[in-house]
């Protein structure tokens, strides 16, 4: 008899798998394959996952994807890692991290890039595993929105976009009467 997962493994699986078929399907940036993870590490968590996304990647292509990857991303990455909930499992949350970022540079909303069912959907994921993050969301921005601006607050900029925004029909919902730029 197999044990049920707890939903924010749960999340976490379908999370990835989304983010994986949207690189695939060319949704994201080419380096989005890769997660920005090492190989190493990508073929443990894909293998830990039981996906299939991406296997064929050979060595070279993959180093060529990684080395496309931009400081924005690492920067994110960062962010996130810098938050990840006390509880929550090391390794997990930096894969998690990895997920979400790359997510992030997607021309959808977050939950769309990340296969998920909405937004509550990445607010469970998100306050499982970057606890400090969600709770720093008291005005209940979107959360691609939200974490750019906390990136941004960390190096200066008041108005940080995530990359795809401007070119999505929902600007004005996520971003009010904000200038697109």
């Amino acid at each position: 008899m197999k044990l049920a997962s707890p939903p924010e493994i749960l999340l976490f699986d379908r999370a990835l798998a989304g983010v994986l078929r949207s690189a695939q399907n060319g949704m994201l940036p080419p380096f989005a394959l890769t997660l920005g993870l090492p190989r190493n590490e990508w073929h443990l968590l894909v293998e830990q996952s039981g996906s299939s996304v991406g296997a064929s990647i050979d060595e070279t292509r993959f180093v060529f994807l990684r080395s496309a990857i931009p400081q924005t991303f690492r920067d994110l990455v960062d962010l996130l890692t810098d938050n990840a909930s006390p509880a929550s499992d090391l390794l997990r949350t930096r894969w998690a991290a990895h997920v979400v970022a790359t997510a992030c540079f997607g021309d959808r909303h977050l939950w769309e890039e990340l296969g998920l069912s909405g937004g509550s959907d990445v607010s469970m994921l998100l306050d499982h595993y970057f606890q400090p993050l969600h709770q720093r969301n008291t005005a209940n921005l979107r959360w691609k929105r939200f974490l750019f601006l906390e990136l941004g607050a960390r190096h200066g900029e008041t108005e940080k976009r995530p990359p795809g925004c401007a070119r999505c029909g929902d600007f004005p919902l996520c971003f009010g009467d904000s200038r697109q730029g």
